[in-house]
């Protein structure tokens, strides 16, 4: 009963979440879910029936897909072309960040240096949805936000490696670098070959179905959605990195995409709307869940033997060394503001949250609480300070709000074009009105008091609308889309420059006209 109450509580709660985000557009919507978590989490009914974060559950289930649908949306000839610098950032980067944290933190912390060891490889990992966050209505070069991006895609490989580094040495007081690096190859390597064969095992299986008389689209679904559940098990199992198992396994279905989306147009498009709907889901979950973790940190009450500034002051101090190490080595290829772009773009967020958690297991009470207290402080600070500072040095974007006027502003034209040419026509003017009503809708020109009277229409006399009435307003509806995409097609040669505009309102038509068109939906 307790997992139904933690499942109902988590979907209600990023709901409303969402909803409201639409009220504060000058907050990001991540903010808002982690808000939203640490209040729900300060309900002591809803703490104490929220269990400790499984690291496992969490990776398999949450941060594998998100890896997956993430990658899938990089062409895999741009990560070629750019193969060398993210090695540098995701490795080298981070094994020069771990052992300046390590060694900085021991000498003037005093910090055992094998413990110094975890809280580095801990913090080094970045996430790229934190800093899609954080940029939301600044303007960013592409090629900065690129590498961030890409980076963030393979460096948790590497923390995750100094993080059993850092057990290893905790647990027994020695280290073999030398056997740790041959292992860092064995996992990274073996994770990337792994991916390559799994996933290409699953597109030509995929393929095969679906260019044969035994595909079927729900099992499609399933079997893509399952995907990186399977390749992220099976590379763990087999001791190497799940986690570049699963990113490679998405880079090359991006490839399977582009050249195989028209084999089943249908499946094509419900599968981009599933990555779509399922990765906005899982990313407010992560952040929810992530409020949640922080309520029940708070929450917990600390022994005395604890000293909880100390702790607070070793986030700070390993926080800034990481950002000082990230600048130093972006001077080399960056201006100076890029080079703050990329350092203090490094955001930690989901990675590092069940990271810490997975020590629970490997260290004494009173350093894991120590640990969760300095990586709490870490995430928060990687979340508001270039929050704060890119407010003040990165230009401010096109207002959504503005976008989203002229989108209206193209929309309504279109559908005056659709609603003029049926008004021309001298048909049946009960299917004229019910056409007339569903072209407003395209543009939300419809009261809810009109839907009222036509829902009450339809559903006491929905006999009315017979076989011949039916196909009829079918064609008037035929008749007004061509009207609309015809004059958006015009309008795209004339304003170049909105073409980005125009297409999506034009797919919007298309897919109006879709659900005209198609005689699976049981819409009449």
């Amino acid at each position: 009963m307790n997992l139904i109450s933690i499942i109902v509580i988590i979907l209600a709660s990023i709901t409303i979440s969402n909803f409201i985000s639409k009220l504060f557009p000058q907050i990001a919507n991540t903010y808002l879910n982690t808000i939203f978590g640490f209040g729900i989490g300060l309900l002591p009914w809803v703490r104490n029936i929220f269990p400790q974060l499984n690291n496992e559950v969490f990776m398999l289930v949450i941060l594998a897909p998100l890896l997956f649908f993430d990658g899938q949306r990089k062409p895999i000839i741009k990560i070629e072309t750019r193969l060398k610098e993210i090695v540098g950032s995701s490795a080298v980067l981070v094994l020069i960040s771990a052992l300046i944290v390590t060694f900085s933190t021991h000498v003037l912390l005093g910090l055992n240096v094998a413990f110094a060891l975890i809280i580095a490889a801990i913090s080094t990992p970045t996430d790229a949805t934190g800093f899609e966050t954080i940029i939301t209505s600044r303007k960013v070069d592409s090629g900065v936000s690129d590498r961030i991006s890409e980076e963030a895609l393979f460096n948790d490989a590497s923390g995750i490696i100094l993080l059993q580094a850092g057990f290893l040495w905790f647990a027994t007081g020695t280290i073999s670098f030398s056997q740790n690096f041959v292992q860092f190859l064995f996992m990274t390597i073996g994770g990337a070959i792994i991916g390559i064969i799994l996933s290409n095992l699953v597109i030509i299986i995929r393929q095969l179905l679906m260019r044969s008389t035994f595909n079927v689209n729900s099992s499609q679904t399933l079997l893509y959605i399952l995907t990186p559940i399977l390749i992220y098990f099976i590379a763990e199992s087999l001791h190497t990195s799940g986690i570049i198992a699963v990113v490679i396994a998405g880079l090359t279905h991006n490839s399977e995409s582009n050249r195989s989306r028209f084999v089943s147009s249908r499946q094509t498009v419900f599968t981009l709307q599933s990555i779509s709907f399922l990765t906005e889901v899982l990313n407010s979950v992560v952040f929810f869940i992530l409020g949640i973790s922080l309520a029940k940190i708070t929450a917990v009450p600390i022994p005395a033997l604890v000293p909880v500034f100390f702790w607070i002051g070793t986030g700070i101090l390993v926080y800034f060394l990481l950002i000082l190490c990230r600048f130093i080595y972006s001077k080399f290829k960056y201006s100076v503001r890029e080079s703050i772009v990329f350092s203090f773009g490094g955001v930690h967020g989901t990675v590092t949250l069940a990271m810490t958690f997975i020590a629970s297991d490997y260290l004494p009470n009173n350093l894991f609480i120590g640990l969760i207290i300095t990586e709490t402080t870490i995430i928060l600070l990687s979340f508001l300070v270039p929050t704060i500072l890119f407010k003040i040095i990165l230009p401010q974007s096109p207002d959504p709000n503005t976008r989203e006027q002229h989108l209206q502003k193209i929309r309504e034209q279109a559908v005056s074009i659709g609603i003029k040419t049926i008004e021309n026509l001298k048909v049946d003017s009960e299917i004229k009105e019910m056409v007339l009503y569903d072209l407003r809708d395209q543009s939300k020109r419809n009261s809810i008091g009109s839907f009222l009277k036509q829902y009450r229409q339809f559903g006491t006399n929905g006999t009315h609308l017979n076989h011949l009435k039916s196909r009829n307003r079918q064609k008037l509806m035929i008749q007004a889309f061509t009207a609309e995409r015809n004059y958006l097609y015009q309008l795209a040669n004339q304003i170049p420059e909105q073409t980005d505009l125009i297409h999506e309102i034009y797919s919007e038509i298309l897919y109006a006209e879709i659900l005209m068109l198609d005689s699976q939906n049981r819409l009449v």
